[in-house]
C-alpha cells in the first residue's frame, strides 16, 4: 500500500500524435485510491522532466480523482506544448493552403493561458514566434493580435488565478507590441478593454 508516496514513471509511446490520455486503473485493488495531484512532461535525460513542459492532468476537471476498487479514472485531453501539431494544421489549412490568401491575423493564447496555469510567458511567446515564421515563410503577411482582457471571467481566467493569468499575459503582450517578424501588430487588447477596469 502507498500512503503519501509520489511515483515518477517514464512512458515511450509508439504512436505519434499531439495530445495525451491518461488512463489510471484500481482493477486490482481492495480499497478506494485516491490521486491526489497527477503531472506530465517530457522526458529529459533519465526520468529527469525537461525544463518548461510540466503540465498539472485533471479529471473531470478536478486536479485530484478517486478510483473505487476495480475502477479507473481518465485525465481530460491534454495537449504537450502550446501551439502544437494541432494549431499549426489550422494554419496551413485555414491561411496557407487558401488560395488568394495574402494576409494572415494570428490571435492565438488566451485560452493556453487561461488553462493552464503552469504555462510561463516563454513558452506562448515562442509559440506565436513559430506561428509567424511558418506564415512567412509561406510568403503571407502576418497581423499579430494582443491578448485581450479576461477580468470577470470565471475559473483560471478570473477567480483566484486571475492575477496571475493577467500578468503572463501582460508579459506576452508586451513581446507582441515590440517584436519585429510580423509585419504589423493589432492591439485588441487596447481595442476591447475597459478604461475603468483595463484588465
Amino acid at each position: 500500500m502507498l500512503v503519501d508516496q509520489t511515483l515518477w514513471m517514464v512512458v515511450r509511446p509508439t504512436l505519434a500524435g499531439n495530445r495525451a490520455r491518461v488512463r489510471l486503473t484500481h482493477r486490482d485493488g481492495d480499497d478506494p485510491a485516491t490521486i491526489a495531484s497527477a503531472t506530465r512532461a517530457r522526458s529529459d535525460v533519465g526520468a529527469a522532466a525537461q525544463s518548461g513542459t510540466m503540465r498539472r492532468l485533471t479529471f473531470r476537471g478536478s486536479g485530484s480523482g478517486t478510483m473505487q476498487p476495480g475502477a479507473e479514472v481518465i485525465a481530460d485531453a491534454d495537449a504537450p506544448l502550446p501551439f502544437g501539431p494541432a494549431v499549426l494544421t489550422r494554419l496551413r489549412a485555414d491561411a496557407i493552403a487558401m488560395p488568394g490568401t495574402c494576409d494572415v491575423v494570428i490571435f492565438e493564447g488566451t485560452n493556453d493561458l487561461g488553462g493552464d496555469e503552469e504555462l510561463i510567458p516563454r513558452q506562448l511567446i515562442d509559440g506565436l514566434a513559430t506561428l509567424v515564421r511558418r506564415a512567412k515563410r509561406s510568403g503571407l503577411r502576418v497581423h499579430l493580435g494582443t491578448l485581450t482582457p479576461s477580468g470577470g471571467a470565471s475559473g483560471v481566467y478570473g477567480g483566484s488565478g486571475f492575477v496571475h493569468t493577467n500578468t503572463r499575459r501582460e508579459a506576452v503582450n508586451r513581446w507582441i507590441r515590440s517584436q519585429r517578424p510580423a509585419d504589423s501588430v493589432i492591439d485588441f487588447y487596447r481595442a476591447v478593454r475597459d478604461p475603468a477596469q483595463p484588465r
